[in-house]
């Protein structure tokens, strides 16, 4: 299995993993307002809300460091980019 394969499979279980967490929690907080009976609906309405607002904060977490990841690797390959044409110029090859 690849490095890569290896990294989405653990994304994908730990998404999976999450969902499930968040489903819980959404069936626990269903349940609870149903057997409140009073204003339940809103009350639902106001846990999906905080089980969104969780999930947009996970996302936005994952996507910068992603965003960090890709910088990171980015700068890298510009200094080894920079590395072979020092090497190659040494050699006296010349870039079009």
């Amino acid at each position: 299995m690849t490095t890569r394969s290896k990294r989405r499979s653990r994304m994908n279980q730990r998404f999976a993993e999450e969902r499930a967490q968040d489903r819980a929690e959404l069936d626990d907080l269903r349940q609870r307002c149903e057997a409140a009976q009073g204003d339940s609906s809103a009350t639902v309405d106001v846990a999906k809300q905080q089980v969104s607002s969780r999930k947009v904060n996970r996302d936005t977490a994952d996507t910068e460091k992603q965003i960090a990841d890709l910088t990171t690797r980015s700068q890298g390959l510009l200094a080894t980019t920079e590395a072979l044409k020092e090497e190659l110029a040494a050699q006296k090859v010349t870039f079009v």
